[in-house]
């Protein structure tokens, strides 16, 4: 008898202790930030945590022993064992993103993740629910705020780049025009006492300047086509090395001989698909700028090569450099280097010949030590590769 009372006494002792287990990871689980919610293999709910119930607005005795498909719309039908199986697999282990569905109908984007367990030789399975719509609110804030950073950015660089325009424009048409106008001056009220020299100079100062001014417009009106696709370029498929020697001979020509431009070329025909007219504009601004930035007596080079079905194009001087600093934004438009001084430019050149090597698939790059010279090298795919 002593011993049936001490098996009951111990009994109780243990179901008190299952009990006090039972509560403890009740208060647990209701305490736990996480939705937690169990269902069978059917897809029945079996329990979930308060954290759940607040989740999906439901409470437990209203959603238990119902389909977990009511919670999330897109988890198929347990009838479809295989499509439920791998919606399971899916979400163990790590889980994943996915829509749930609360009481009231509405969507909300949650983290879902599965574990499975065998309770009396059942398989259930514990999934782990976390409400993502604050934090895809935070996100949505986050993308708007960068967002509307960029936009500032990018409104601030546009007015820097008007504000170099106009400076650029007021500076460079200022200047050529008070050279015109004074030497329409000297031939209106002193051309009757002038030498014919001193005619001729005035002149030729006017030419220089109509000249200095056609390039200005000119690159002004190349730089502001951005809406160029390539489409619209006028192809052909030249000789790369006749083409490059034309243009020194036009150039040696327009500086009078006085500037040494020399060539090295392949003694090949490489031959490319291009806008003859658009890239003499790109290849006579590389050249054209070695001669402004280098010292009188200083030959500027255009070497011309051939590797890996690309051409390559060199155009290098010996003059001032470019410093480090400016080299990131050297081909943006009215961009000039910080060191050339009073020597006159548009700030567009680089921009043009870049725009146009873009445009034919091609890349341009520089190299440029202050002091000692800067090597531009432009890339172009040749043809019968």
């Amino acid at each position: 008898m002593a011993l049936l009372h001490q098996n009951v006494t111990d009994m109780n002792d243990t179901q008190e202790e299952l009990e006090a287990s039972k509560r403890l990871l009740e208060a647990i689980l209701d305490n736990l930030v996480d939705g937690i919610l169990t269902f069978d293999s059917d897809g029945e709910i079996q329990s979930l945590n308060r954290a759940a119930s607040y989740i999906f607005g439901y409470s437990a005795e209203a959603i238990i022993g119902r389909n977990v498909c009511e919670l999330i719309p897109s988890l198929p039908n347990q009838s479809d064992h295989a499509e439920f199986d791998a919606f399971l697999k899916h979400f163990s282990g790590l889980g994943d993103e996915l829509d749930g569905q609360r009481r009231d109908g509405s969507i909300f984007p949650m983290y879902f993740s599965i574990s499975e367990v065998s309770h009396d030789q059942q398989k259930l399975y514990i999934a782990v629910v976390q409400d993502f719509t604050e934090r895809k609110f935070m996100e949505t804030q986050v993308r708007e705020k960068e967002t509307l950073n960029l936009e500032l950015e990018k409104e601030r660089e546009l007015r820097d780049v008007k504000n170099r325009f106009i400076s650029m424009m007021s500076h460079d048409l200022k200047t050529p025009l008070a050279a015109i106008r004074l030497a329409n001056s000297m031939l209106r009220n002193y051309g009757d006492r002038s030498s014919e020299q001193e005619k001729q100079e005035s002149y030729d100062a006017i030419d220089q300047q109509v000249e200095h001014l056609s390039e200005l417009i000119n690159d002004v009106m190349t730089i502001s086509r951005q809406d160029f696709t390539g489409a619209e370029l006028d192809r052909q498929i030249i000789d790369l090395e006749t083409y490059c020697r034309d243009i020194i001979e036009e150039l040696q020509l327009a500086y009078r001989m006085t500037r040494t431009i020399r060539f090295k070329g392949t003694r090949r025909r490489i031959e490319v698909f291009i806008d003859i007219k658009l890239m003499r504009r790109a290849l006579t601004n590389l050249l054209t700028n070695a001669i402004k930035y280098s010292p009188e007596g200083k030959p500027v080079t255009m070497e011309l090569s051939y590797a890996n079905c690309e051409a390559i194009i060199k155009v290098r001087d010996q003059g001032i450099g470019i410093p480090e600093t400016d080299l990131p934004r050297l081909f943006e438009p009215f961009n000039r280097a910080s060191n050339v001084g009073s020597i006159q430019g548009t700030g567009l050149g680089l921009a043009i010949a870049k725009q146009a090597v873009d445009l034919h698939g091609g890349k341009i790059s520089v190299e440029s030590v202050v002091g000692k010279g800067t090597t531009f090298t432009i890339m172009l795919p040749a043809e019968g590769c």
